[in-house]
């Protein structure tokens, strides 16, 4: 079983969080067990195959786009990134 760290707080009525490995990807309940449960669903969202399916799906479909502005800005990520 893999470990995995998640950041939380509570702001008002609500308790919110995100996976550290996934800050894009913020969720929320009314209490802490809540919100637990909500990211154990994201948790296998985010790693579930039929996300992968669903994004090759959406990418076949838009097709193959060759805009030199992302390619630049995504070069960029890449040459930032710790590998």
């Amino acid at each position: 079983m893999k470990t995995v760290s998640y950041t939380y707080w509570q702001d008002g009525q609500f308790f919110l969080g995100f996976f550290n490995d996934y800050p894009d990807y913020p969720t929320q309940g009314m209490s802490k067990d809540e919100l637990v449960a909500n990211l154990k669903d994201l948790l296998k969202d985010l790693t579930s195959d039929e996300l992968t399916k669903a994004m090759n799906q959406v990418c076949a479909e838009v097709g193959e786009l060759n805009d030199p502005f992302v390619s630049a800005a995504a070069r960029r990520v890449l040459e930032q990134s710790e590998w």
